[in-house]
């Protein structure tokens, strides 16, 4: 029997770059990593790549909605995939 190897897509939204080092170095090598660092970033990816997981940053910039509420719109949203949050 053969083992099928399929990576993961995730998508990071994090607006803090020290963070975003990190999550690089522990990710990138195992998995498709895409990053996003406001809630204008998240909706334009989401429109165009698929994501089975979604790491979000729940305190984003104040300028920006925290990360409830951007989870709680891509659920809402008509045709998008569900990923795992």
């Amino acid at each position: 029997m053969s083992e099928t190897n399929t990576t993961l897509n995730v998508l990071v939204v994090e607006d803090d770059f020290v963070n975003i080092f990190i999550m690089k170095h522990f990710l990138d090598n195992q998995y498709n990593t895409s990053y996003a660092k406001s809630a204008q970033e998240v909706r334009e990816v989401i429109r165009t790549q698929n994501f089975e997981v979604v790491l979000m940053d729940i305190n984003l910039a104040e300028d920006s909605p925290n990360g409830l509420e951007i989870m709680k719109e891509l659920k809402k949203t008509p045709g998008s995939a569900r990923p795992s949050f």
